[in-house]
């Protein structure tokens, strides 16, 4: 049997606890995170938008937001969310009003830098792709 010395020096030490941090961050299940999306409109409207919506996964919930505070895509800026069979239908507040639809997409299933398209804004009639974004996720 051969016996091996391990010699663990300061830099090794920070390369190992960056590493067993990154594979617990990336341990950790989707949907323990928040959800990001960046969109873009493309439904061919000029001019082109981009805005963000953003997932609270642990409480069903959602927030939009634009450029400049507007609401040229969504009148309505949060509210609850439904996903049933990978569509997630973005409601109004508490209530039952439908605002948005992604096909598709799950946010607790989501993945970082998926993409998706025919995203829609129900409130303004227009159309947009996104791309995941999870800031806290170790790739």
């Amino acid at each position: 049997m051969e016996t091996y010395r391990i010699v663990v020096t300061r830099s090794s030490r920070a390369v190992l606890f960056w590493g067993v941090l990154a594979g617990a961050i990336s341990s950790v299940a989707a949907d323990d995170l928040p959800v990001g999306l960046l969109c873009v409109t493309s439904d061919g409207a000029s001019p082109q938008r981009h805005f963000a919506i953003n997932f609270d996964v642990a409480n069903s919930r959602w927030t939009e937001s634009e450029p400049g505070n507007t609401t040229d895509l969504f009148k309505t800026k949060s509210g609850n969310y439904v996903v049933v069979s990978n569509s997630t239908s973005m409601r109004a507040g508490s209530g039952s009003t439908v605002v948005g639809q992604l096909n598709g997409f799950n946010p607790a299933t989501a993945t970082d830098g998926s993409k998706g398209t025919g995203g829609q804004a129900m409130e303004t009639a227009r159309i947009f792709d996104w791309t995941v974004a999870i800031p806290h996720q170790a790739k």
